[in-house]
């Protein structure tokens, strides 16, 4: 993980290691139930699974981009010549983040909402999670849950930012650990993250889980942001 870097506004460091993830002024709740259990699984077991494999050949690692549409992501503001920074960032990275993952020897994927519509879990997790407070805007927070979908049904593997540049990061010769394991030595940020196509699910199982029990007179239901982060 030492040899990946975030974009400037996404960049810390701890001693010469970079950290991706974004500004943690906020702690996500979601984010504090769900880490400790990711840490416990990924020590207890070394169960492997087989690193799924791109079109080319060679070990997939897989990114989520959805381009959505203006009104999708800004609503009655489409239309007052807003720019939609999503897509324009999104779309200028994804050329810089498969050049670079395809020169370490990945096979760098994009998937997206369809990927994650295959799913079975696709409509449950949207309906609970669509109501879930958040400071961005809710299509975008929605997209940051279907991600997990979208891997699992591509069959697990690494899971990583789009914004995240491979500068030497090699992929395992053929196998991964099963559980669902983040390189981000505070365990904070899922920027870069791996596991079996199963863990993926559970992970998601447990974010729904977490939302059904989120209502407004609970401590969880009066923050003001939640998100996978």
């Amino acid at each position: 993980f030492s040899q990946l870097f975030c974009d400037k506004d996404r960049r810390r460091h701890l001693g010469s290691r970079p950290l991706c993830g974004h500004r943690m002024a906020h702690v996500s709740w979601l984010l504090v139930w769900l880490t400790p259990w990711v840490a416990a699984v990924s020590a207890a077991s070394t169960t492997l699974c087989t690193l799924p494999r791109g079109p080319t050949g060679r070990p997939a690692v897989f990114t989520y981009f959805q381009k959505g549409s203006q009104t999708e992501y800004f609503g009655q503001l489409a239309g007052h010549s807003t720019r939609n920074s999503y897509i324009r960032d999104g779309l200028m990275l994804e050329v810089l983040w498969r050049d670079s993952w395809s020169r370490n020897g990945w096979d760098p994927v994009v998937l997206s909402m369809v990927d994650a519509q295959r799913h079975p879990l696709f409509s449950q997790l949207k309906a609970v999670m669509m109501p879930l407070p958040t400071r961005n805007n809710k299509y975008y927070e929605l997209q940051c849950y279907l991600r997990w979908l979208a891997v699992a049904q591509s069959g697990g593997g690494f899971m990583v930012d789009y914004d995240v540049i491979n500068l030497g990061f090699s992929p395992p010769p053929t196998s991964i650990n099963c559980t669902l394991t983040t390189y981000d030595p505070e365990e904070i940020s899922p920027a870069v993250v791996s596991g079996g196509a199963a863990a993926y699910t559970t992970a998601t199982e447990r974010m729904i889980a977490f939302a059904k029990d989120c209502r407004p007179h609970t401590l969880c239901g009066r923050q003001a942001h939640l998100s996978d982060q």
